[in-house]
């Protein structure tokens, strides 16, 4: 079993705050899909590089709303194609693999 650890208060985060009025969603909604991107980045994906996915199929996969996926797609929380805070939430978990 992975446990992924992320910030305390992650839905008080200016870029969370930032995708929930985008995605017109309580800012307590991202965060569940955030994690939901990297439990599935983790499996498949060990990178956290999203560059050629869509967020269609990315929300369809993890299933969620894609309005929201979208809204993250669009966001600071993906940087160059990958996942922003990767190195800080995921990479050690790679690496201990």
């Amino acid at each position: 079993m992975t446990w992924l650890q992320y910030p305390a208060r992650l839905h008080q985060d200016p870029r969370v705050l930032a995708v929930a009025s985008k995605a017109n969603v309580h800012p307590h909604v991202i965060p569940g899909t955030l994690m939901a991107i990297y439990e599935w980045a983790l499996e498949f994906n060990s990178t956290g590089n999203l560059e050629g996915i869509s967020p269609d199929s990315l929300a369809s996969t993890i299933g969620a709303p894609v309005n929201i996926v979208e809204a993250i797609f669009d966001s600071s929380l993906i940087q160059d194609g990958k996942l922003a805070d990767w190195d800080k939430i995921a990479a050690p978990l790679v690496r201990n693999r």
